[in-house]
């Protein structure tokens, strides 16, 4: 063949496929490139999301309640949504047009979920007419597909295998669980409504001295962190006792409990507050303003006095002082027993006798026993939940009827390897609290993903989510965001990604616990620093002895409240140290056992006493302090 052949067939046939080649090769390469950058674009508006959660929640003394909650989660969801239209090019889209990319969001919080996605709202409300008769016209968008929140789901199933036992738990984040249903006692059935820590390695002797892995937890721990100056409240360091997801604050000057909510500051006196407003709305201007019928307040006109942002009420045919928190009616009465112990005392005691861990481990010991003795026979495979079939049923069915059969509550009997506890990482407890979350997740998420796409009539397959990825989402408050449907030339992008809230109030990992160091930083577990034992302690201004040195790493951050006049005032807590560069910033002095053990409990175990009793204290404290709703 001559070589103008050659040529020939070169430029007819080999010319043309190359060109196609290289144009395809270029686009894949496009493709992928484009793929990378929107998975960047998908994180960064899911961070946004969090962050925007994280800091309603952090400023905000109601974000544990219910109500408060769902707001949080709503301006978060609004968030993303900006921030999807924001790096994704897409403003300009509507409220609807911008659902149709989003086929599910989960928030997984302490003990359950909330998804944002498309569900069949059945509100079951309708139309009255003037006759005061029901409709068939649904009101609410009754009956119809809409995008929002769907109700709370819990982390809970079902065990009953037999008929003495017919219970229901509702798992955490951490060791608590929450055990209601029918058991049986000492050969009597009764009814469990229990909740509390599952901690191995608690003991108690008969003088009440009370020791958790061999360390002492001591009572008498008085807690101190630095206030600004507001109003009468002098700029100055005060005790304080968190409870109930509050910091209460002993103001001796002015012979006071204050607190904070939503930044403002509140007080709590040794007086009645109940005669305290009535004098000041009394001695006051005359102010009045008509109220509703709620219960068993009259409709009508009220005085009422203005203080620290708050409306208070003179409701003189009930003999009471009312006020408006988050839309609920509240009220304050007249104390009328001397013996009650008035909440300025209780809080006052609290706060002086310091016994929140010791308290927390004892709790979690008595809890820990009781179900030792009633529960210690319940396997994975007695496990059942709810499920929809095929056909559209609802039926129970056992959810882990193809693993290997195992006891959940393994507790330890060996107090020489704390490792081994039921609260470390590794026992068949947590293993089947992580598998309980990950199947009612997993499910409810399959519910929400198969609802968008029979409204689109689309194919969204849901993701394999990793076993990386499972475990930021059971161990921490999290962003489980989803996006398909955007075209990205060779292929339409898909995609999903899941971002940790690593500061929030509602849960305390064993890693949010910093330690305040003679050095003047706070330091992370696992700082080699901490490896010798009278580097642990600190400023004796915030009383931060061993016993007191752990805090939460929310303390270490900045502060909002506000004056009388409302304007804004930002404080440090724990002003007077700094962050660890070599464990907080970065890890550059880090113990390379704390890798090699995977789990904070088994790692602090077999350090010094300083460290362990500082940890020990710390986790027991906070978390006895915080919200809980059950």
């Amino acid at each position: 063949m001559r070589i103008q052949d050659l040529a020939i067939i070169f430029i007819i046939i080999i010319l043309p496929i190359s060109i196609v080649l290289g144009a395809y090769t270029q686009m894949q390469i496009s493709t992928i490139s484009l793929q990378t950058e929107y998975d960047m674009k998908l994180i960064a508006a899911t961070s946004d999301a969090i962050k925007a959660f994280q800091i309603n929640t952090a400023n905000s003394s109601t974000s544990d309640i219910a109500n408060s909650k769902i707001r949080d989660i709503e301006a978060s969801v609004s968030t993303f949504k900006a921030s999807i239209k924001s790096v994704f090019g897409m403003n300009g889209y509507s409220e609807d047009e911008m659902n149709e990319y989003i086929p599910a969001l989960v928030y997984t919080m302490y003990d359950g979920f909330y998804i944002y996605s498309r569900f069949n709202n059945q509100n079951y409300l309708y139309e009255v007419d003037e006759n005061g008769n029901v409709t068939n016209n649904p009101l609410d968008k009754n009956g119809e597909n809409v995008f929002g929140l769907k109700p709370y789901i819990s982390y809970s199933v079902k065990y009953n295998p037999n008929s003495d036992l017919d219970i229901v738990i509702t798992y955490s984040l951490d060791n608590y669980i929450s055990i209601k249903g029918m058991v049986k006692v000492d050969g009597e059935k009764q009814y469990w409504d229990k909740s509390g820590y599952l901690i191995d390695g608690i003991k108690k002797d008969a003088s009440g001295k009370i020791t958790y892995n061999g360390v002492e937890i001591d009572k008498n721990v008085v807690l101190s962190e630095d206030l600004p100056a507001i109003g009468s409240l002098e700029k100055g360091t005060y005790k304080y006792v968190r409870y109930n997801g509050t910091k209460y604050y002993l103001d001796e000057r002015n012979a006071r409990v204050i607190y904070f909510l939503n930044g403002n500051l509140m007080e709590i006196n040794p007086t009645s507050d109940y005669d305290k407003y009535k004098d000041m709305i009394e001695k006051g201007e005359s102010l009045s303003e008509e109220l509703p019928q709620i219960g068993t307040l009259a409709r009508g006109n009220y005085k009422y006095i203005v203080y620290n942002g708050t409306k208070y009420y003179l409701d003189e045919r009930n003999t009471r002082i009312i006020y408006f928190l988050n839309g609920n009616l509240m009220e304050i009465k007249p104390k009328l027993d001397e013996n009650i112990e008035s909440s300025y005392k209780k809080y006052e005691n609290m706060i002086e006798n310091g016994e929140s861990a010791y308290k927390f481990y004892d709790e979690a010991n008595k809890f820990t026993q009781s179900v030792k003795n009633v529960l210690a026979n319940l396997t994975n495979k007695d496990a059942q939940d709810f499920i929809i079939n095929s056909n559209g049923e609802t039926i129970q069915t056992t959810v882990f009827s193809d693993e290997t059969e195992y006891k959940i509550f393994d507790f330890n009997s060996d107090s020489s390897k704390p490792e081994k506890n039921i609260e470390c990482r590794s026992s068949n407890f947590n293993q089947h609290r992580l598998a309980v979350i990950k199947n009612k997740i997993r499910t409810n998420l399959a519910i929400a993903i198969t609802n968008f796409n029979s409204a689109y009539n689309i194919e969204f397959q849901m993701p394999e989510l990793t076993e990386e990825d499972w475990a930021k989402a059971m161990n921490n408050i999290s962003l489980i965001s989803f996006i398909q449907g955007i075209d990205i030339g060779g292929k339409t992008y898909n995609g999903y990604t899941i971002i940790n809230n690593s500061e929030s109030k509602e849960v305390v990992r064993e890693e949010n616990i910093y330690i305040l160091g003679n050095d003047g930083f706070y330091h992370r577990i696992g700082d080699k620093y901490l490896l010798e034992a009278n580097n642990i302690g600190g400023n004796s201004e915030y009383n931060s002895n061993v016993n007191a040195s752990g805090r939460l790493n929310l303390d270490f951050n900045k502060q909002r409240a506000y004056t009388e006049d409302g304007s804004t005032v930002y404080y440090y807590p724990i002003s007077k140290y700094y962050a660890s560069y070599n464990s907080i910033v970065n890890q550059n002095y880090w113990d390379k056992d704390y890798d090699n053990y995977n789990d904070i409990y088994a790692y602090v175990a077999t350090k010094n006493v300083n460290l362990r009793k500082a940890f020990y204290m710390a986790l027991g404290r906070e978390r006895y302090g915080m919200y809980k709703s059950n």
